[in-house]
C-alpha cells in the first residue's frame, strides 16, 4: 500500500503513475479483497449545516427541561438591590477628594492643554505620554 501511494504522489509527473497503472497494482488484487457494498454498514447521511442545527435545538429542548424543573424564581431574576454600602466599599473609593489625581495641572504660560504630563506614584513625571495622545 505504500509503495503505490508512494508512486502515486510523486512530484515528477513524468515519474508518476498512472491512474489505469495506480488500478492495476497489486494492491487492489490482494486479501482483503473490497466488500461487497451491500455488505457495508448504512449510515444516515450527515452535513456540518444540518448536524449544528439538530445540536442547537437538541441543546434549545435540554434548556428548556432543566428551566421545567428548577424551582422558583427562575435564575434570570434580578436580585434586590444592596441597601448599605460597607467598609470595603468606603476604602477602595474613599472621599470625592480629586487631589490624587494622575494628571496635575500647571498654569499656563502659553498655548498648551490644561494637564501637564502624567505624573507617578512617586511624584516624579511620567516617560509615556497620557492614554489617548496620538
Amino acid at each position: 500500500a505504500l509503495d503505490l501511494l508512494d508512486r502515486m504522489l510523486t512530484l515528477d509527473p513524468s515519474k508518476r503513475i498512472s491512474a489505469k497503472d495506480a488500478l492495476d497494482a497489486e494492491y487492489f488484487r490482494t486479501k482483503p479483497l473490497p466488500c461487497d457494498p451491500k455488505c457495508l454498514p448504512k449510515y444516515e447521511s450527515s452535513h456540518e449545516f444540518q448536524t449544528k442545527k439538530k445540536r442547537q435545538k437538541q441543546r434549545l429542548n435540554e434548556e428548556i427541561a432543566k428551566r421545567q424543573n428548577l424551582p422558583y424564581p427562575p435564575p434570570h431574576v434580578r436580585l434586590p438591590p444592596i441597601q448599605q454600602v460597607g467598609p470595603v466599599f468606603q476604602e477602595h473609593w474613599g472621599e470625592t477628594n480629586h487631589s490624587t489625581s494622575r494628571y496635575q495641572r500647571t498654569p499656563s504660560t502659553g498655548p498648551s492643554n490644561s494637564y501637564s504630563n502624567p505624573v507617578t506614584e512617586a511624584g516624579l513625571p511620567s516617560r509615556y505620554p497620557p492614554r489617548g495622545y496620538n
